[in-house]
């Protein structure tokens, strides 16, 4: 018989019901004792195929986990090489080159949630998830501001909304181990440019804070 391809929630449906309806089972069996005995090693029987095929379903489903978490690992990996080498540019010529990707960014991140009315279910389903993201980022700028800017800097945007939860996550983990670093002082003309351009959160008046700080106690550091 030719396996049958199944979706791993079927499967897990399935199996489901079919366990519930074995724990609900009471069996009877002959009276006879021959037919019993041989009715009892059918069982076991098919109980030991049923094993095998859970055992195999099981084998199958840990190695599509490793599978995909090596994707994930390999696709985190590629993106923060990507990202390392735009910074290292950046900072060695203490110029953004293009601010877009860093406007892009910092409007998306800290200015007002896009409108949802005359959207589709799955374009609905997108904003929900990046607004989740976005609070996600918000919540490093007072205990590592550095990460925040070296995501808004070196990752465009659809980099963090479009990839899956799994890279985001690998992203953000990435992130939180960012060193402070010598920016340059154009992003906090950019922030006071976009901050005049559109009403923007409370934590992005709080990074520009930390930002002019920083730049002000590196000018007395430089003189």
């Amino acid at each position: 018989m030719a396996t049958k391809l199944t979706l791993c929630t079927q499967a897990i449906s399935a199996l489901t019901v079919q366990a519930k309806k074995f724990g609900a089972m009471s069996v009877h069996f002959a009276k006879s004792a021959d037919l019993a005995t041989s009715q009892a090693n059918e069982i076991a029987v098919w109980t030991s195929k049923l094993i095998e095929a859970v055992t195999r379903i099981r084998q199958d489903a840990e190695d599509a986990a490793a599978a995909s978490q090596e994707h994930v690992q390999d696709k985190v990996c590629t993106l923060k090489t990507q990202a390392d080498s735009a910074k290292r540019k950046i900072l060695d010529t203490s110029d953004l080159d293009s601010p877009r990707t860093i406007k892009a960014n910092f409007r998306l991140i800290f200015g007002p949630p896009r409108e949802t009315e005359h959207k589709s279910i799955s374009a609905k389903a997108v904003m929900a998830t990046n607004l989740i993201r976005v609070s996600t980022i918000r919540g490093l700028c007072e205990s590592n501001p550095d990460a925040v800017i070296a995501l808004s800097t070196t990752y465009p945007t659809k980099v963090w909304t479009e990839s899956n939860t799994d890279v985001f996550d690998g992203l953000i983990k990435l992130l939180k181990e960012e060193k402070e670093q010598d920016w340059p002082e154009e992003i906090v003309d950019i922030m006071d440019e976009l901050e005049t351009e559109r009403p923007m959160s409370v934590e992005f008046g709080n990074l520009r804070g930390i930002a002019n700080c920083t730049f002000f106690l590196r000018g007395l550091t430089d003189q």
